[in-house]
């Protein structure tokens, strides 16, 4: 029914209409497939030697490599190492030859036209559908009583048949690619029982800033909160990320059968007999890793290998903060969501808006309110409060002594170190060793903010991590003795 809806126009499925969605998509398909192929080819020739081949390998990521090997096995026709342009052209032809007038999509629906008017409506597909579930139920008598339906049956079952050794064919051939191109042992995914529901993640952070560091205290290190709803159903999760991550885990904790991650993730509220730390990348992706059609279509051949055609889930964001899981639902608590009004700015001055009017506020309310603004919008689940004995992990666990991000000027803020100066600009008041890791300062991106140094203070410019920032005095404007300034505007 969701394949008639999608193709229907005005509640009927005709040949001409398939036949015009046919002719947009292989044209569509065509123009993919072709940028994904001829990639390869570094020069522009139309060809991709074996010159070609042999210079990126190397430097290929896992599912890059194994579409070349999945190229070579399949098309290089003459065996002489090299795909000319009709070798890839083929390859395009192979791709689309699902696609012929009698395996386009939508084609099928055709067999449904019960009366033979040209037309196929939505009753005509559920009177089959119900023949065909009465003779799974082993009920042929009621199919027999009427020969009218019968030859749509037919066609029907003779579909099915058709596209399941189609289906056969094609994970053969993702088998033998993939176990050429060493991926089954490069991912070496722990086993799964058989009625455990099979899911993955990716993301690029977390929506909580976390106390703890898994990656340095120079890298800022985020929360992903996934609360496990009740089941029965064992859960096997594969979850990845583009930055360091700790995936805290709540609830029905015992559903997890197996938690798949990478080096640069840690778990928290799982036993370390749950974790299993993979290979990035192909194995456990984070989103620009499934950036390109070619590498998600890769992972998930690499997933249905593994785990032999078994049925799986996929979540893919930007940020994730807090869900359930497996249905992925948000937990949304408005008290953490809500954020501050973001500053409005005229003439180099911040003002707020009160009972529909403009009112100035103080610079150092203005700056503070700002990275409170700044930070509800990147980071609305605030800061999540880790322990470090609770994480499972393959590096080590620190203590953040200044929190990251903007969670970090806010913090240094409320202790003194900081007071605000103008709406971007922050003046350190007192001698500091760290600064909050995470972004960077002086205008270097829109979310950047600039130090000033009261001329009282005395930086020692090699502790902590202050030698990556900028500074400058706060009476003369000038850059900080020691300090490199290329970012800062020249003042001569």
């Amino acid at each position: 029914m969701n394949a008639f809806f999608s193709y229907a126009v005005q509640d009927l499925v005709t040949q001409d209409i398939l036949d015009q969605r046919h002719r947009a998509e292989v044209l569509r398909r065509r123009a993919h497939f072709r940028s994904a192929y001829f990639r390869f080819d570094l020069n522009g020739d139309h060809l991709v030697s074996a010159a070609e081949i042999k210079q990126q390998e190397p430097a290929l990521k896992p599912q890059d490599r194994a579409e070349l090997i999945w190229l070579r096995y399949a098309f290089d026709a003459d065996k002489d190492g090299n795909l000319s342009q009709s070798e890839l052209m083929m390859a395009e032809d192979a791709q689309l030859g699902q696609l012929e007038t009698t395996r386009a999509p939508g084609s099928q629906l055709m067999q449904f036209d019960l009366n033979d008017d040209g037309a196929v409506t939505a009753e005509e597909i559920i009177a089959v559908v119900d023949l065909l579930r009465d003779e799974a139920d082993g009920n042929s008598k009621k199919n027999n009583k009427d020969t009218r339906k019968s030859p749509a049956l037919t066609a029907a079952q003779k579909e099915r048949e058709l596209r399941m050794a189609e289906y056969e064919a094609r994970f053969e051939a993702k088998r033998v690619a993939l176990a050429e191109a060493g991926l089954p042992e490069i991912c070496a995914y722990p086993p799964k029982s058989e009625e455990a529901g099979l899911h993955w993640l990716s993301t690029l952070r977390g929506g909580a800033v976390s106390t703890i560091s898994i990656s340095g205290l120079h890298q800022a290190t985020t929360v992903v909160r996934l609360h496990v709803e009740a089941g029965e159903q064992p859960l096997y999760l594969i979850a990845g990320a583009q930055t360091s991550v700790i995936w805290q885990f709540t609830g029905a904790v015992e559903r997890i059968e197996r938690l798949i991650t990478h080096s640069g993730n840690a778990v928290s509220g799982l036993d370390s007999t749950q974790v299993h730390f993979a290979r990035s990348g192909v194995c456990v992706p984070g989103p620009s890793d499934l950036g390109q059609a070619v590498a998600q279509r890769t992972f998930r051949s690499t997933l249905e290998v593994a785990f032999d055609r078994q049925r799986f889930d996929g979540k893919t964001a930007e940020w994730m903060g807090s869900r359930t899981f497996p249905s992925h639902e948000r937990i949304i608590h408005k008290d953490q969501l809500d954020a501050v009004d973001k500053p409005i700015r005229r003439n180099g001055k911040a003002f707020e808006m009160v009972d529909g009017a403009l009112r100035e506020l103080e610079n150092d309310v203005a700056s503070r309110r700002q990275v409170q603004y700044q930070f509800d919008l990147d980071y609305p689940y605030g800061v999540a409060r880790i322990d470090p004995e609770t994480l499972v992990l393959q590096g080590k666990a620190q203590r953040y002594s200044v929190l990251p991000l903007q969670a970090g000027l806010l913090q240094l803020l409320d202790q003194g170190v900081l007071r605000g100066h103008a709406v971007d600009t922050l003046v350190i008041t007192r001698p500091v060793e760290m600064l909050p890791s995470g972004f960077k300062t002086n205008g270097a991106n829109s979310r950047g903010y600039r130090f000033y140094v009261d001329p009282q203070v005395t930086l020692d410019i090699e502790a902590g991590n202050l030698s990556e920032y900028n500074y400058e005095n706060l009476e003369t404007g000038r850059c900080v003795d020691g300090v490199p300034c290329e970012m800062l505007p020249s003042l001569d």
